[in-house]
C-alpha cells in the first residue's frame, strides 16, 4: 500500500513567529516553500531545504495549504487579495490557514472571496509568544469549518501543543484578542498595585509569594514557578510594544463596532499610546512596566536568581 503524501505548505512571513513554526512544519517532513519580504529572514529555512517564492502567488502555485503570518490585517488582505496575492494563483482545492492577529470582519471578507474561487480558509492565530514559537508551547485557536479544521490541524499540531476549534471563521481571531487583552490589562493592574504595595513597605519578593497563594496566584497568572520576567526588569524583546498596541487597537474597534463599553482595554490603549510616545515603539510589551514605576517614584523589582 502507497504511503499517503504529506500535503505542500506554502509559509508567507517569517518574522519571530513565523519564522520558527514553519521551521517545525518543515521538521515534520512537510515540503515548504517560504516567501517573505525580506529574503534574508528566509535564509536558514533556504539552508534546511525549503523552497523560495519570489511572491505570495508563487507560494500558492506549490502549495497544497498556504499558511500566512503577517503583521496586521491590511497585510492579510494584501497578501491574499492584492496584485500577485493568494487569490490570483489560487485553483479549487487549496487551503487556506491565516495565522495572524487579524480583525474578525477582515478575516470574514477574505475567506468569502477565497470561498468564491473554490478555496478553503480557517483563522488560527496562535498566542504563546516568540519563546512558544520556538519551543512548540502554543495554543492555536481556530475559527472555521470542522472539516477543514480537521484536515489542518495535523500542520498545525506542527507548530503548538494545543489546537482548538473554538467555532466558525472569525472567531479564532476574536479569542486571540480577548487573550492578548486580559494579559496585558491583567499585567497593567499587577504593576500598579505592585508599585503601591512595595512603596508602602513590602518586600517585592514576599508580596509575589503572598499573591501566588491567592485565588488568582493559584491560577498561575503571576508567572508560573518563578517571577515572570518584567518583575526581575528583564525587559528583552519578544513582543513588540508597537504590535501590542496594534493588537490592543484591534480590540478597541471590535467593541466600538459591537458597542461594548471596555474602560480598561481603552485605558490600556492609552498607556500604550503614550508608552510609543516615549520611543518605547521598539522596546518589548513589558516594558509598561517602566512607566508605572517611573510614575510611583517606586521600583517593584524581585531579585534575579544567582542562575539566572
Amino acid at each position: 500500500m502507497q504511503e499517503q503524501q504529506l500535503p505542500r505548505i506554502g509559509f508567507i512571513g517569517l518574522g519571530n513567529m513565523g519564522g520558527p513554526m514553519s521551521r517545525h512544519i518543515m521538521e515534520a517532513g512537510y515540503p515548504l516553500t517560504v516567501n517573505d519580504l525580506r529574503r534574508e529572514a528566509a535564509a536558514p529555512l533556504l539552508e534546511e531545504g525549503a523552497l523560495w517564492a519570489d511572491t505570495p502567488a508563487e507560494v500558492t502555485t506549490r502549495s497544497d495549504v498556504v499558511i500566512t503570518s503577517v503583521p496586521g490585517p491590511h497585510d492579510v488582505e494584501e497578501v491574499c487579495l492584492g496584485p500577485d496575492g493568494i487569490l490570483s494563483a489560487a485553483r479549487p482545492g487549496l487551503t487556506c490557514v491565516d495565522m495572524t492577529t487579524n480583525y474578525p470582519s477582515v478575516v470574514r471578507q477574505v475567506a468569502a472571496a477565497l470561498a468564491e474561487q473554490g478555496i478553503d480558509m480557517v483563522d488560527a492565530p496562535v498566542v504563546g509568544g516568540a519563546i512558544g514559537a520556538q519551543t512548540r508551547r502554543l495554543t492555536a485557536y481556530v475559527g472555521g469549518s470542522p472539516e477543514v479544521f480537521q484536515r489542518v490541524k495535523p500542520i498545525l499540531e506542527c507548530v503548538g501543543d494545543t489546537v482548538m476549534h473554538v467555532g466558525d471563521i472569525g472567531c479564532g481571531t476574536i479569542c486571540k484578542l480577548v487573550a492578548n487583552s486580559v494579559a496585558f490589562t491583567a499585567r497593567q493592574v499587577l504593576a500598579e498595585c505592585f508599585t503601591m504595595a512595595v512603596k508602602a513597605g513590602m518586600d517585592p519578593l514576599t508580596l509575589w509569594q503572598a499573591m501566588k497563594e491567592s485565588s488568582y496566584g493559584r491560577q498561575a497568572m503571576l508567572g508560573g514557578d518563578q517571577p515572570s520576567a518584567w518583575y526581575t526588569g528583564d525587559f528583552e524583546v519578544r513582543f513588540r510594544l508597537a504590535l501590542g498596541l496594534k493588537d490592543i487597537g484591534l480590540t478597541t474597534a471590535l467593541a466600538r463596532e459591537y458597542q461594548v463599553p471596555m474602560r480598561m482595554v481603552n485605558t490600556l490603549e492609552q498607556e500604550l499610546i503614550e508608552a510609543m510616545n516615549r520611543g518605547l515603539a521598539d522596546e518589548d510589551n513589558a516594558s509598561l512596566w517602566l512607566l508605572q514605576e517611573e510614575r510611583a517614584g517606586q521600583q517593584a523589582r524581585i531579585p534575579r536568581r544567582r542562575s539566572d
